[in-house]
């Protein structure tokens, strides 16, 4: 079925498609409210050398003051070290019970150096925001008490930068959205099977009605308009125009047929059959 003739059969059954789109819509609307809304907020810190380098002394450090000019390969081994510590079930456990209940995520941000993102997804803005926090400053402390534990000296300890801090959550509408499609989109669908199916309905019920109009002949009798009507009988056939049979003209073939037919004990039918046999 081509586009055009689609059209004339929604056009046709509007009652039926109309309705239906109206139904689609409140539906989808219904889905959009029903979903919850999320929240997302993030933030971002840089591990940077010490004033002093990885020394606590001697000439080679002399004179380092700017951490930012002192960023190696080593600082971003030591992230991904501790993004490793953040993902870890025991850290999660703990820092859920602190508080830090939204969805989260800790990587690098592709950023491709000594960075730790954090990424939250929650229910309301304050919990998002609150769990960027939380996940942060852990990172601050799982870093620093390993330091403690390696016995790094005090001058040397990695130090912080807050790049971005916990951003003000913002509402996401992608899940709403694609919620609210998809019951749209099957909506729509049976609302156009609707009225096709509408439209196959009537069809074939006049599909039906044309063919009653030329009623078959079935076992003798005729059906028209539902009533069945006999077929008027054969008229009698008239043996005068038959063709001559085994060599006995029409009018003896009949004289025959009368005499059997009139016999009393069917013994006129044998004296007939006799005079049938001598004749021929």
């Amino acid at each position: 079925m081509d586009f055009a003739k689609s059209l004339m059969v929604l056009l046709r059954r509007w009652y039926v498609a109309l309705p239906a789109l109206v139904l689609s819509l409140g539906l989808s609307a219904a889905v959009y409210e029903s979903v919850p809304a999320k929240y997302e907020s993030r933030g971002t810190i840089m591990l940077l050398s010490s004033n002093t380098g990885a020394s606590a002394g001697g000439s080679s450090t002399k004179g380092l003051t700017n951490p930012l000019l002192s960023i190696d390969g080593s600082l971003t081994l030591t992230s991904t070290a501790l993004i490793q510590v953040m993902l870890s079930p025991e850290v999660g456990q703990d820092l859920y019970a602190q508080g830090a209940t939204a969805t989260y995520e800790v990587g690098d941000g592709r950023l491709g150096g000594p960075f730790i993102n954090v990424d939250a997804t929650g229910g309301s803005p304050a919990e998002v925001q609150r769990t960027v926090q939380k996940v942060l400053e852990r990172a601050a402390i799982e870093l620093h008490k390993r330091e403690i534990e390696y016995k790094a000296p005090a001058g040397t300890y990695i130090q912080i930068d807050y790049l971005v801090r916990p951003t003000e959550a913002k509402q996401l509408l992608g899940s709403k959205i694609r919620a609210a499609g998809a019951a749209l989109a099957l909506a729509l669908a049976f609302s156009l099977s609707s009225a096709f199916m509408i439209e196959s309905l009537v069809e074939n019920r006049r599909e039906k009605r044309r063919r009653a109009g030329t009623p078959p002949r079935q076992g003798g009798f005729t059906a028209r308009r539902g009533r069945r009507v006999r077929e008027p009988e054969p008229a009698e056939v008239d043996l005068s125009q038959t063709a001559p049979i085994y060599g006995l003209t029409r009018d003896q073939v009949a004289n025959l047929i009368d005499e059997v037919v009139r016999g009393d004990d069917g013994r006129r039918g044998d004296d007939a059959d006799e005079r049938v046999r001598a004749k021929r």
